[in-house]
């Protein structure tokens, strides 16, 4: 039986090791050994059960599917097909529903600059803003309101939504409802 285990930064101990040099190197000091150019660490067996305590008590709050989505498509905001996309998610709406959800696309690289941006409604919260041809919406979002009061300048966003269809006074439009975005601030080195 070894009496030392070896841990690799990339295997799960490692990444729980790493989380625990992050939040102070008291406890590794005290179960086992580190030094500053460590690329792994090795860890005495009979220490791995107060890591794992460890590990447990500062994570036992987590939630690690925080921010992760599902989507069943990713695409560039320049793409080329995004239109016949969404064109083609749309038909096949009516079988969404109970046991078959509305399709996720993440789109990237959505460049634009901030004066761009349409604030619509009474209340001036729903957020719009038109890409290559395809109109981005999120309805009464006071909180994405503020979000994008803060950034000034060529922005690159990313959206992930649901496909639709607009049509209005017989003018239709490809829309992405927005269900969540990020918004970074461009600088003059960015393209």
């Amino acid at each position: 039986m070894k009496s030392r285990i070896t841990i690799d930064t990339l295997s799960e101990m490692g990444i729980l090791f790493i989380m625990a040099v992050k939040n102070g190197l008291t406890l590794l000091e005290t179960i086992g050994l580190l030094h500053a150019m460590a690329a792994g660490a090795s860890l005495k067996v009979n220490r791995v059960d107060k890591l794992i305590e460890y590990a447990n008590t500062e994570l036992a709050n987590v939630d690690f599917n925080e921010g992760f989505w599902e989507v069943d498509f990713i695409v560039n905001g320049n793409c080329s097909y995004l239109s016949n996309m969404i064109d083609s998610l749309t038909d096949g709406k009516e079988f969404w529903g109970q046991g078959c959800p509305e399709p996720l696309i993440a789109i990237e690289n959505i460049v634009l600059d901030s004066r761009d941006v349409d604030y619509k409604g009474e209340a001036k919260n729903t957020v719009a803003f038109k890409f290559n041809g395809i109109e981005y919406i999120k309805f009464k979002d006071d909180a994405l309101v503020e979000e994008f009061s803060k950034h000034r300048g060529k922005l690159n966003i990313a959206v992930i939504g649901v496909p639709q269809i607009n049509e209005w006074c017989g003018r239709i439009t490809r829309q992405i409802k927005i269900e969540a975005i990020e918004i970074k601030e461009m600088n003059e080195f960015d393209f």
